[in-house]
């Protein structure tokens, strides 16, 4: 089944308020919600008429909704008659007013941000979440993601994991697309201001320094440089499954960007107007510079044991549109969602899904997995 033969049978329409639901991952999350569940979508943000514009080519179910989510009163205005708040607009430093109001007004939530800061910003709502008997989903989507729902298939794959390592490769075509807007490019200068290089060995994490790490991502894009990256939905998996290394490493962009853009944007992103700057010169540099092929991969390499025997797991996700690659797991964990397997609480979204049947439901809605090394 592909995701245009329709939804499956579930119950209930929900209803889902989708905020930035006219960009770049906000496009294809609309159309997957009405293709593979039973929902409604509001297609909601500051513009109305790219709200408007775009609700109208999804047809029956969709409406669209002017919301300015940073203004409490605003968007408490928009969450009668709404099941769950989708948050797909670059608005991370706002995301815990945002996540209270919603809460308050008896509404569940995910987002699919990727700034580290938002989820201590987020785990301070945890006693209110479980109070209050909602759902509250973050870090959902392929980057941040991903990683953590590989992992834990390896677990299911294996009678042990004992290394567990995730790579990401993402070429985005900008100039096929009207993304990478200065909000969201902000924030991702921002978030790799913040970060650093982190990998799980000898029992605790450690920072292995910006050295590269050879990771072969398939015939189309081959080998590539990998950095390791903090990863927050990494964050206990060691300990859980027993893993003696496990980590999330990155490939680059392009070298224009890799070597020039981001050492100097990352030394002046500490002022306001260099996050600006660096946002700008990166959006130029990814449109100038970044070549086919297109697309969005996610590896997953794992060494442990299967029937008393060394075992080796490698699994591959990919698709050439890195938005769909966004949208389309936020959905898989949806599909969950809607059946109930995904319990009240605070959740990352690797963690709750059932990995599997994820991994499954990517297949069904057009995302090629192919799994190599073990047996089916």
């Amino acid at each position: 089944m592909s995701w245009m033969d329709g939804p499956p049978h579930n119950s209930r329409v929900k209803r889902f308020l989708v905020v930035g639901g006219y960009g770049g991952a906000g496009r294809p999350l609309c159309r997957l919600l009405l293709a593979q569940t039973d929902s409604e979508v509001v297609v909601a943000g500051r513009d109305i008429q790219k709200a408007r514009e775009f609700a109208k080519t999804l047809g029956e179910g969709a409406e669209a909704l002017a919301v300015d989510v940073r203004d409490p009163s605003s968007l408490r205005q928009a969450l009668p008659g709404i099941d769950m708040l989708v948050l797909a607009a670059a608005v991370a430093q706002s995301i815990g007013d945002i996540a209270r109001t919603t809460l308050d007004s008896g509404v569940d939530f995910l987002d699919i941000l990727y700034p580290a800061s938002r989820v201590p910003l987020l785990r301070a709502l945890e006693p209110e979440v479980v109070r209050s008997g909602r759902i509250l989903i973050t870090e959902a989507g392929a980057h941040p993601g991903m990683a953590s729902a590989l992992v834990r298939y390896a677990g299911c794959r294996m009678d042990r994991v004992n290394r567990a390592i995730v790579a990401g490769l993402m070429n985005l075509d900008l100039r096929e697309h009207e993304i990478g807007s200065s909000d969201s490019l902000s924030e991702l200068v921002e978030s790799l201001r913040d970060t650093k290089p982190l990998v799980f060995r000898d029992g605790a994490w450690r920072n292995p320094g910006w050295k590269s790490e050879k990771i072969d991502f398939g015939p189309r894009f081959g080998q590539k440089p990998c950095v390791f990256m903090e990863a927050a939905e990494l964050e206990g998996l060691p300990e859980t499954m027993g893993l003696s290394e496990a980590g999330f490493c990155v490939a680059g962009f392009n070298p224009f960007v890799d070597y020039l853009v981001m050492p100097l944007g990352l030394a002046i992103a500490r002022w306001k107007w260099g996050v600006r700057l660096t946002a700008r010169l990166l959006r130029w540099g990814l449109e100038r510079f970044s070549k086919p092929p297109w697309g969005m991969v996610w590896k997953l390499e794992a060494l442990g044991e299967k029937d008393g025997r060394p075992a080796m797991l490698e699994v591959f996700v990919r698709h050439p549109d890195g938005y769909f690659l966004t949208a389309a797991p936020v959905v898989a964990c949806i599909r969950q969602y809607f059946d109930g397997t995904i319990p009240p609480g605070l959740h990352m979204m690797g963690w709750a899904v059932e990995p599997a049947r994820f991994l499954s439901d990517l297949r069904d809605m057009g995302v090629e997995v192919e799994e190599k090394g073990l047996s089916p």
